[in-house]
């Protein structure tokens, strides 16, 4: 969703702007209709505690979030856009209204009498406020509450028909995708994609180092069309150095992302590279600890490593990259990656492969998976079914609304070998 260049977010409000992509599409509203505005910046009040804006807590107990959404930028008629406003609150309030703290906007028209929730349930905030939210829509919601509302989004978009509009702005990756790390050696961005690769993992680490990312490269493979991942890596043990060390590397690790203008939200992944012994995983789960807090909620801790490592930190609610070594044939499969091969070469580059298997593996230039739709069918076979968020999937018998959705470039077709390959991938059939 597009939005301010002066909004700044945490992974909670990041998730209410998701809700808020989902609410207007089912509003039938286009991507240039609605905005985001505002979120942990502006006046809201006195800081710390004055808004749901900068993290109060619901009834429930649970951190809240607020944002504001907009539509007076457009150089249509502004009733036009008023309208738009109307629509989305209104949808809001008709989806989400009873799991909200608070939603506040107030319209010019008779047909409502406007839009003013609190705790779940319909109030007065009073002409002052009534007044100051004519131009934007309010929305503050708990941690729980957007957990709650995610799946009934999800549970009533797997109900509903396709979308009756073309969305243009799905981005073109999928589950299955081929990658490649590489470290000091850096194949073309033509060469790599003629061979089939489609996302690039790359380094940040502490200066001076030549293998980090750097800005130029990054506009190159971007501008080819690949998603790029950030991986911290200094020493291949950095992680035993515990939370301390975490702290450190993640303080640079964010420096460095946003020197790169890296979006909030992304996955940064931090190497344990060695064979992790079952001794060394608190030290592992310490330096996570510290990297998350570091990160601070701009960008998410993800862990490369083996199964041992993996596991734990998937375990721990962190993004996880495993690779084959260490791992002794066994694939987690809540990985968000999998690196299947080391040093071959590639355009004279010493490269590693790798297989991308979650769409929300928190890459720059891919979505997550809640944004994509992903239509998959057994080679030789007629069935095509639809994945969903919650790692399964339905049948979809209208085969000519799924081609319209795959030509408008809303979704992607994955096929696989067999009916085991693709339930390893997409999940089981819905209950």
């Amino acid at each position: 969703m597009r939005r301010f260049s002066t909004v700044e977010t945490g992974r909670l409000g990041e998730r209410i702007i998701k809700l808020a992509e989902k609410v207007r599409v089912r509003a039938n509203l286009a991507e240039k209709d609605i905005y985001v505005t505002s979120g942990m910046d502006g006046d809201h009040g006195p800081r710390p505690h004055g808004s749901h804006h900068y993290g109060l807590h619901g009834k429930d107990g649970s951190r809240s979030a607020a944002i504001d959404f907009g539509a007076l930028d457009d150089s249509e008629h502004q009733k036009k856009d008023e309208r738009d406003m109307q629509a989305f609150a209104r949808q809001w309030e008709k989806d989400l209204a009873d799991i909200t703290l608070e939603l506040i906007h107030t319209t010019p028209f008779r047909d409502d009498s406007g839009f003013y929730i609190k705790e779940g349930k319909r109030t007065s905030y009073g002409a002052a406020t009534a007044k100051a939210h004519r131009n934007h829509i309010h929305v503050a919601m708990s941690e729980k509450q957007v957990t709650a509302a995610e799946k009934r989004l999800r549970s009533t978009s797997a109900r509903s028909a396709l979308p009756k509009h073309a969305v243009s702005d799905w981005w073109t990756h999928h589950v299955g995708e081929k990658g490649l790390d590489y470290s000091f050696d850096r194949p073309a961005p033509d060469a790599s994609w003629k061979a089939g690769y489609r996302f690039v993992m790359r380094y940040l680490s502490w200066r001076p180092n030549d293998k980090i990312l750097t800005k130029s490269e990054l506009d190159a493979l971007l501008k080819r069309g690949f998603a790029v991942g950030l991986n911290w890596e200094f020493d291949a043990s950095d992680q035993l150095r515990g939370r301390e060390g975490g702290r450190k590397d993640g303080a640079e690790a964010l420096r460095q992302a946003r020197a790169l203008g890296a979006p909030k939200g992304l996955t940064i992944y931090f190497s344990a590279d060695w064979d992790v012994q079952r001794g060394q995983v608190a030290a592992c789960k310490a330096y996570w600890k510290g990297a998350q807090e570091a990160l601070a909620g701009q960008y998410r801790v993800g862990v490369y490593g083996g199964l041992r490592a993996v596991s734990a930190a998937l375990d721990g609610g962190y993004r996880g990259w495993q690779t084959f070594a260490w791992s002794g044939g066994e694939w987690d499969k809540r990985a968000h990656i999998r690196q299947t091969r080391n040093n071959f070469k590639l355009d004279g580059a010493s490269v590693d492969r790798n297989e991308l298997r979650s769409l929300d593996a928190g890459l720059w230039g891919l979505s997550d998976e809640e944004d994509m739709m992903i239509f998959g069918k057994v080679k030789g076979k007629a069935a095509v079914v639809k994945a969903l968020q919650d790692h399964t999937y339905v049948d979809m018998k209208d085969w000519p609304a799924v081609k319209r959705v795959l030509e408008s470039g809303g979704g992607r077709l994955v096929e696989f070998d067999s009916k085991e390959q693709l339930e390893a991938v997409l999940g089981k059939k819905a209950a």
